[in-house]
């Protein structure tokens, strides 16, 4: 986010985050007291955010104390320029980023380069061309007010309940019949619990897991059981899935001589389903001519400089509008970055969706 806080540990090593400015005081640029650079702070520095346009001019960010917290706090101790110090603090946010999206992808076994990267938050769609080109990620999809895309998922998000009842038998020692009517018990509680809340039958939706592990291995996988009714098949198949997505996430499967298949929990999502309405298609019309603001100088670590750099009122653009990097795009909400390379088109929906730049 903006408000992680860029350090130096005992060790002389560059950090960011986990500690943040939060909102109050917020990053240096701020000027709410604010002293420790952020990442916004960097922003700033970079040419990245225009301090007079900040919230759509809402508010105006001094870009003096972004730059002298940096200079104070990193890169006076680093021996090196305020912009690098601050390219530096963004590379650093941009790999911790990388990490924790290799966790949820590469190491459970699947690629990123068979993923589209979606962009929300104020800070995320400063950040997301550049890693997706990092990872490999052939499509960005930055929604139309990034900075309300959680607030937007949270008036669409269905209603939820889980439902859980240990099992801890191995699978050869537990009959189908036992797990159905386990399965059957769950069902009934959670149809209760919805209508409780005023959610039809008819809008419920039943999701089975099973968390299955080795045994004795303490870490479990969840595998999905079909709806309909239980039977033998069905243990055979969650045994065979649980060897699939281990053999995927681990490389290896551990012969049954070694190592007996246990089944810890049952598991059930209930979930009630919200009206959720269409998204609209639309017609607007626009040009990039009429978006662009203007230019000015721009850090890009593509380039390892500043660059001359077209900005634009992301409001001017209007479907099929295409848009090529390096730019910046503007909107009260959030700022995206086209490093060069890259290029941008407008969907139906509004949507930027971006293609990054390829080695």
């Amino acid at each position: 986010g903006g408000g992680s806080i860029a350090w130096i540990d005992e060790g002389g090593a560059l950090k960011n985050g986990p500690q943040s400015a939060g909102a109050y005081p917020g990053p240096a640029c701020y000027g709410r007291g604010g002293e420790q650079p952020t990442n916004t702070d960097a922003q700033v520095v970079l040419g990245v955010i225009d301090p007079e346009l900040f919230l759509g001019g809402a508010m105006s960010l001094d870009a003096d104390k972004a730059r002298g917290a940096i200079e104070c706090h990193i890169a006076h101790r680093m021996e090196m320029s305020g912009e690098k110090a601050a390219d530096g603090i963004l590379q650093l946010a941009d790999a911790n980023m990388i990490n924790a999206v290799k966790l949820i992808s590469v190491v459970r076994g699947y690629d990123p380069r068979d993923f589209a990267f979606v962009a929300f938050g104020g800070a995320g769609p400063m950040h997301a061309v550049t890693m997706a080109a990092e990872l490999k990620i052939p499509k960005v999809i930055i929604p139309r007010f990034p900075g309300v895309t959680s607030a937007f998922g949270a008036l669409r998000v269905d209603i939820r309940h889980d439902f859980i009842q240990p099992i801890l038998k191995k699978t050869d020692d537990l009959a189908h019949e036992e797990l159905a009517r386990t399965y059957r018990a769950l069902e009934e509680e959670a149809r209760q619990t919805l209508k409780s809340e005023n959610i039809s039958l008819e809008r419920v939706e039943l999701h089975r897991l099973v968390d299955v592990k080795y045994f004795p291995q303490s870490k479990y996988m969840p595998i999905p059981v079909p709806s309909g009714r239980i039977t033998q098949k069905t243990l055979d198949d969650i045994v065979n899935n649980f060897n699939k997505q281990y053999l995927r996430e681990f490389g290896y499967t551990i012969p049954e001589e070694f190592a007996q298949i246990e089944i810890s929990n049952a598991r059930l999502a209930a979930v009630g389903v919200v009206p959720k309405g269409t998204l609209r298609r639309s017609k607007k019309k626009g040009s990039t001519r009429a978006a662009l603001r203007g230019t000015r100088k721009v850090y890009f670590r593509e380039s390892g400089k500043f660059i001359k750099t077209n900005i634009y009122d992301r409001d001017g653009f209007g479907v099929g509008n295409r848009v090529k990097g390096p730019a910046i795009i503007e909107q009260p909400d959030s700022t995206t970055v086209l490093p060069p390379g890259s290029s941008a088109a407008v969907d139906a929906h509004l949507n930027l969706i971006v293609s990054p730049a390829t080695s």
